[in-house]
């Protein structure tokens, strides 16, 4: 167990853990409530999966190994540290903290529970934004960061899925668990653990080299992030730019926006902007078109645009940051992944490529969000009331529940499939044929990958991919058997039954199959693409 249990209780009684929301770098974050005030919170604790162990009974944390425990404890104390400093930052687009408290031989802190998305998840699901609105959640954004750099801290992690938008539209500035305290006459900071967010990393956080970050550091992902935000692509990562470039932006984007883009994520740091209100500076007074209002589907762009040309000199620093020579040829097993979207794949010898990670997951080990056979967006509660394919109807002394019918498959419908939905074309639901595939081809091995239970299944021609036992949702929004079994949803209707499609179902001590289930469950999706 990695992950701390729904209604588990803290601090003697006074927060009640809901759900678990996701983890990353080295923390958990959980969505809670207050027990007396009934007030929604998020808690995020202090959890070194490669190194920590959780006791299943007591929810208690370990060390794995004396060796790691000096290290660990140092972590958890930079933790603290860094939380006691985000308690004290007040400003409208930085999640509040409120509460700080060590237990289970750990340590927590309480923020704001933001009712939102993140913008990663909006792109996720809407595609590209337009320009204004891209801009507005920037600009937002970059008040957020002028504000962190004014207390010599820098935040290390500016990407789509750090920058929450509340229900009221505003952009919060979330996850500082990677910030430095930052010197601005020496330019060092505080600790050596770092955020490397392929993409929105520029090269010198990418070469680990501490002492050459600042502002600019902050701004090159600030850039990147609006880069994701108007092309709906993740950047590429700033060693491939030093050769390739950066993929161009559409220009129904105005000039002015592409250009604060492009010197944003300038290869060397002196020619960034050195300051927020100079990254600002470039966005002022832009001519934003109102052909850039509506939103797009996600495309792949071919061109590319080279920053500015590089020098032998650039090239040399290059190979000096990184510590080894670019990499010429690509390997065998390169070339059966890819990305689509924004989102990898791998081709495991079958008849369709698999995706690496759940609709709503950022790693393979994520669990990802559930829905209801044919919705394509999460809800608060999965039953029959709440199916949106689902009519109540009054027949003689009771009432029936009819459902709509959608035939043999929803696969790549992009009002039903949910997949398709939010990754974009080719990106689908899996049919109950190409899970049957995945079974009747591939091996099966139940393992721990960083400490998530689930399959790992490996294809034919040698290549893998992990699916997780994300548990299911069944008249619930707690999902049960976490860790134990999940079910997939396929995109195979049942012919005979409405009411029921198919799903792959899989657990710990018992046979993996295809079984059907009532459609109103919330269940994980993994996509395919061809």
């Amino acid at each position: 167990m990695s992950n701390l249990q729904p209604n588990t209780h803290l601090q003697g009684g006074k927060y009640r853990i809901v759900r678990f929301i996701s983890s990353g770098g080295f923390g958990c974050t959980y969505e809670a409530e207050h027990v007396m005030l009934r007030k929604r919170l998020a808690i995020k604790e202090f959890f070194v999966k490669d190194f920590c162990n959780r006791d299943e009974e007591t929810g208690s944390i370990s060390v794995g190994t004396q060796s790691k425990t000096a290290l660990v404890e140092r972590l958890m104390r930079k933790f603290i540290d860094e939380a006691v400093a985000l308690s004290q930052m007040h400003h409208p687009h930085i999640v509040q903290v409120s509460d700080v408290f060590m237990e289970n031989g750990s340590a927590y802190y309480v923020m704001d529970y933001i009712d939102g998305c993140s913008l990663d998840e909006m792109v996720k699901r809407c595609g590209r934004l337009p320009e204004h609105e891209a801009l507005a959640y920037i600009r937002q954004a970059a008040e957020a960061l002028d504000y962190v750099h004014s207390q010599n801290r820098l935040h290390l992690d500016i990407k789509p899925g750090n920058i929450m938008v509340d229900a009221s539209g505003q952009a919060i500035l979330i996850d500082f668990g990677v910030s430095k305290q930052y010197d601005s006459v020496e330019g060092e900071n505080t600790s050596t653990l770092l955020g490397k967010t392929p993409g929105y990393a520029p090269i010198e956080q990418m070469g680990n080299s501490v002492q050459q970050f600042t502002p600019a550091t902050d701004i090159y992902a600030l850039g990147a992030t609006l880069y994701k935000l108007l092309s709906g692509n993740t950047p590429p990562e700033s060693t491939v730019i030093i050769n390739d470039g950066i993929p161009e932006l559409d220009d129904m984007i105005s000039q002015q926006t592409r250009d604060a883009v492009y010197k944003s994520m300038e290869f060397r740091r002196s020619d960034r902007p050195q300051a927020i209100k100079d990254f600002l500076a470039l966005l002022s007074n832009e001519a934003v078109e109102e052909k850039g209002n509506a939103r797009v589907d996600n495309s792949n762009n071919t061109n590319t645009k080279t920053l500015k040309e590089v020098s032998t000199l650039d090239i040399d620093e290059a190979t000096i940051i990184l510590g080894e020579e670019e990499q010429t040829s690509q390997s065998e097993e390169d070339a059966l992944r890819g990305i689509c979207n924004g989102h990898e794949w791998v081709d495991l010898g079958l008849s369709v490529k698999w995706a690496t990670c759940n609709v709503g997951a950022n790693n393979p080990e994520d669990f990802g969000d559930y829905f209801a056979w044919g919705e394509t967006s999460v809800k608060d509660m999965y039953s029959v009331e709440t199916y949106k394919f689902a009519e109540k109807r009054f027949i003689g002394w009771h009432y029936r529940n009819d459902f709509k019918n959608f035939g043999d498959t929803i696969s790549g419908l992009k009002l039903y499939d949910v997949a398709n939905a939010q990754w974009g074309k080719p990106w689908r639901t899996p049919t109950r044929e190409e899970f049957e595939e995945l079974l009747e081809k591939c091996t099966w091995t139940w393992v721990s990958q960083r400490h998530h239970q689930g399959y790992q299944i490996t294809g034919p021609n040698g290549t893998q991919i992990f699916m997780p036992a994300a548990g299911k949702c069944q008249n619930s929004i707690v999902p049960s058997d976490v860790g134990k079994s999940a079910v997939y949803w396929s995109a195979t209707d049942v012919k005979n039954d409405s009411q029921f499609a198919y799903g792959l179902d899989f657990g710990c001590g018992f046979h993996s199959s295809i079984l059907w289930y009532s459609r109103f469950y919330g269940f994980s999706v993994r996509p395919v693409t061809e």
